[in-house]
């Protein structure tokens, strides 16, 4: 697959209402299929609100302050 070539597959669910998330925006459950710019990492989740990623620990974190660790913490496989 080329790394130019877009995901595949994607699927976004929206729910609102969710206790411990930041502000009052829809909390989102994303999942995708592998990313070509990531190849060899297979199909993903992640749980979002507006900028902010939900991590396994229950924090919430904007992707540009979180580790590579966390990163990919945010990316459930």
């Amino acid at each position: 697959m080329k790394r130019s070539k877009p995901i595949s597959f994607h699927n976004n669910m929206e729910f609102n209402g969710i206790e411990g998330s930041p502000g009052n925006d829809k909390v989102e459950v994303r999942f995708h299929s592998e990313n070509p710019t990531y190849p060899g990492t297979g199909g993903t989740a992640q749980i979002n609100q507006g900028k902010y990623y939900l991590l396994p620990d229950g924090v919430w974190k904007k992707i540009s302050a979180m580790t590579e660790a966390e990163r990919q913490a945010a990316h459930i496989q």
